[in-house]
């Protein structure tokens, strides 16, 4: 649904020029009247929007453009406000309506770019942004706009290239830096991000997404004790505040808990928590500990254990919480806990364990599955927002792209994909047969189950590659160019699941590559077994 009726110029005109000779003078009259009372609302327009009044101001606009359908201005400033109002389908609209009605202007096309790297359209807004630039380079928003469309289009060094230019142009443009800092983390360049974000620190008017960014290189660079220490500055980011739990409850970080009762808040996502649950067995003096999860997780974290002689009580999300002393978010319990250095992660496996009664039931399900048991997950989690919504794309590899792997004799596959994404194995697609029972997964004490009955986990960055490296399964991740800190180094064994072996793109986006290097590795694992 378009938000301004979209015409052509020469639809306005011919309509407003089509009265008979006998009314023109009260024909001109009503015109004049018009465009005087769309120049006043313009007027309003720019004086509400210097007072932050936006949806006022887009009315005036709306109003405006009623009365003067050809007053291009009124197209621009819709376009701006709207934008500003996160309205990107209204900004476009206006925006390329004012682009017909006028001669291109560096604003329009900056703004019009921003509002189609919005809709997630990259090509089209990369194009505007250029056309922007063109015709004055020296427009900040406009550099660093483009510089987040190559960051969505996984073009890490043109995205760097585009928000040193903002920060040149602009010295003190605090998301620049942080999105400049974020880019070099992702082309590789670690050192350099965490001294980015360091310096932006120092004169960042609210610097807590600056320090999110300084917290990722950090562990990128296996610099865990400071890297954790910044991370606590995620509470002061408003988005992610508004998701934290029990905030009445005073929160553990780290100091003696002579016997009080702490309650452990899972949060962010599956994956997180299944990585981060391995510390409650490290923690001492509590005496007793709670742990709130998600449903999917309650039923396999009864297999969880508690430090020596401490109880140890797993309690649904939504559900009456016991009365504690303290509490800690799961992705604080590093820093509590005072990991250091990777030699200092908790790397015992089979910290989790499945259900004998499932592990049989799952035994019964693949009784007909011969050869190398080979489980799949190739998709991540959705996100809704846009810059999470491209990292889940990124992480995920297209099914038909996996077909390779049946060229490996010996091997069956069994999907271990939940939600919409599960369907892709069936319709007989060619070149990879996979097993499917994902109607049986319940949740993740079933998917526990099931890779208890598997030869190897095959998977992408998601939660299963943590519950495989939890339960001490062989894993072999598929991960993407751009890794998260967690999988560093790709050729080392990693600290955190020491039975994961990592194949990862060469290059952004390459997965025929790293399936390629997959295929290779099964091969050989398949010999072996012969």
């Amino acid at each position: 649904m378009f938000f301004f009726e979209k015409k052509e110029p020469k639809n306005f005109w011919p309509l407003l020029c089509a009265a008979g000779t006998a009314g023109d003078n009260q024909v001109s009259t009503a015109r004049e009247q018009d465009r005087k009372l769309a120049a006043r609302l313009l007027r309003r327009a720019d004086i509400l929007i210097d007072r932050g009044r936006h949806a006022a101001a887009l009315e005036a606009c709306r109003e405006g453009i009623a009365a003067d359908p050809g007053l291009v201005e009124l197209y621009r400033r819709a376009g701006a406000v709207a934008l500003l109002m996160g309205q990107a389908s209204a900004a476009c609209d206006a925006l390329e309506i004012a682009l017909s009605l006028g001669p291109a202007d560096a604003a329009v096309l900056c703004n019009l770019g921003t509002a189609l790297r919005e809709l997630g359209r990259p090509e089209e807004a990369r194009a505007k942004l250029e056309a922007c630039l063109r015709m004055d380079s020296r427009v900040v928003s406009a550099w660093f706009n483009l510089g987040l469309v190559f960051a969505d289009m996984a073009m890490w060094a043109e995205a760097v290239r585009c928000h040193a230019r903002a920060l040149a142009g602009a010295p003190r443009h605090d998301r620049a830096a942080g999105a400049l800092s974020m880019a070099l983390l992702a082309a590789g360049r670690a050192e350099e991000a965490a001294e980015v974000a360091r310096q932006a620190i120092t004169w960042a008017p609210a610097p807590a997404a600056l320090h999110i960014c300084l917290s990722a290189a950090l562990l990128m660079q296996g610099r865990l004790a400071e890297g954790w220490r910044e991370d606590q500055w995620r509470w002061m980011i408003p988005e992610v505040a508004a998701t934290r739990r029990h905030m009445e409850i005073p929160v553990w970080t780290g100091e003696a808990l002579a016997g009080r009762r702490l309650l452990l808040v899972a949060e962010q996502g599956f994956g997180d928590t299944l990585q981060m649950c391995r510390y409650a067995s490290r923690i001492q003096g509590a005496g007793s500990i709670v742990f709130e999860v998600p449903g999917p997780l309650v039923r396999l974290f009864a297999s969880l254990e508690g430090p020596p002689g401490v109880a140890l009580e797993i309690v649904r999300r939504g559900d009456a919480v016991p009365a504690v002393d303290v509490q800690c978010p799961t992705m604080s319990l590093p820093y509590a806990c005072g990991t250091a250095v990777p030699a200092d992660v908790p790397s015992r496996v089979l910290y989790l364990h499945p259900l004998p009664e499932d592990v049989a039931a799952w035994r019964q399900r693949l009784g007909g599955v011969e050869g190398l048991r080979v489980g799949l997950c190739w998709t991540s989690g959705l996100r809704t927002d846009l810059v999470n919504r491209l990292v889940q794309v990124r992480k995920s590899i297209p099914f038909a792209a996996l077909a390779p792997l049946g060229e490996v004799p010996g091997c069956s596959f069994v999907s271990l994909q939940t939600g919409e994404a599960a369907a892709d194995v069936r319709g007989g697609k060619p070149g990879l047969t996979v097993h499917d029972f994902s109607m049986a997964i319940a949740d993740f004490a079933d998917t526990a189950a099931l890779i208890a009955c598997l030869d190897v986990v095959v998977t992408v960055d998601t939660a299963v590659a943590h519950l495989a490296g939890a339960l001490g399964a062989e894993v072999w991740l598929l991960n993407r160019f751009d890794a998260d800190w967690r999988w560093a180094p790709a050729q080392e064994a990693n600290p955190w699941y020491p039975t994961l072996r990592q194949f990862r793109q060469p290059t952004p986006g390459d997965w025929p590559s790293a399936v390629n290097d997959l295929r290779l590795a099964l091969q050989s694992r398949t010999s072996c077994n012969r």
